[in-house]
């Protein structure tokens, strides 16, 4: 149980990060607006902004460059946290630097690392006809993203605010038609929960890696660990 609470909060899986040494982005929580104002210096631009306690992406936004960004993320943020009665541990909201690479998934299983998988956000391909909204909707036919069923391995896309901010942002709307063969990102978060989709790469993980996540699943005696990983060439050590 010990490894499981550790994993569910974010608080406290970074305390115990930086406590092994191990690299990660500079973070904190931030328990306001004026909060925000005050550390915004501070940190190296882009930034992320997250709830500590939530899974599958939720209230999470990344990319920020500017403290309006920040604000608004930091507003989603806490309108997720707050949609319904939570504990303590998950109304926390934290603030970090975002690093770029690939974004990786290592299980650990009984101290072994068994799967590690490459996670690519939600998107479209192009047809030169169809609009990103019928792509979408010809996307989630795919019976592997058919909730209804209980051995599905990939969910929907949804089209909601942050899919369209993030169209928008792009110069893209839900009736722009992407030329073909171009891949079109409706997500910047890679989280299979938000409709994203992953890749096998577990014999390309670098031994020295592979060491690090099996040694954090023994650090915290978690018999299942999973392991976020984001780095440029998985191949190779993270130094």
């Amino acid at each position: 149980t010990y490894g499981f609470k550790i994993q569910r909060d974010k608080w406290t899986t970074n305390r115990i990060i930086d406590r092994l040494c191990l690299p990660l982005p500079k973070w904190e929580v931030i328990n306001s607006e004026e909060h925000l104002e005050k550390v915004w210096d501070n940190y190296a631009k882009p930034l992320v902004i997250k709830p500590t306690g939530l899974t599958g992406g939720k209230g999470v936004s990344v990319g920020i460059k500017t403290l309006e960004e920040a604000k608004m993320a930091f507003k989603r943020a806490k309108k997720d946290t707050d949609s319904k009665i939570r504990s303590p541990w998950q109304t926390k909201i934290m603030i970090q630097e975002q690093v770029k690479g690939e974004d990786y998934r290592l299980l650990v299983v009984n101290g072994k690392l068994e799967i590690a998988t490459k996670r690519i956000p939600a998107f479209v391909e192009g047809d030169g006809k169809k609009t990103i909204e019928k792509l979408i909707e010809e996307t989630n036919k795919d019976p592997r993203r058919d909730i209804k069923n209980p051995t599905h391995i990939l969910k929907p896309i949804i089209i909601d605010e942050p899919l369209l901010e993030l169209l928008e942002k792009n110069g893209l709307t839900l009736k722009s038609i992407p030329e073909k063969g171009s891949r079109v990102y409706v997500r910047n978060i890679a989280s299979m929960s938000q409709g994203g989709i992953t890749e096998d790469f577990t014999d390309e993980v670098s031994k020295e890696i592979k060491l690090l996540v099996e040694s954090i699943a023994q650090s915290i005696h978690a018999f299942t660990l999973g392991v976020d990983v984001i780095c440029q060439d998985i191949t190779k050590p993270l130094t």
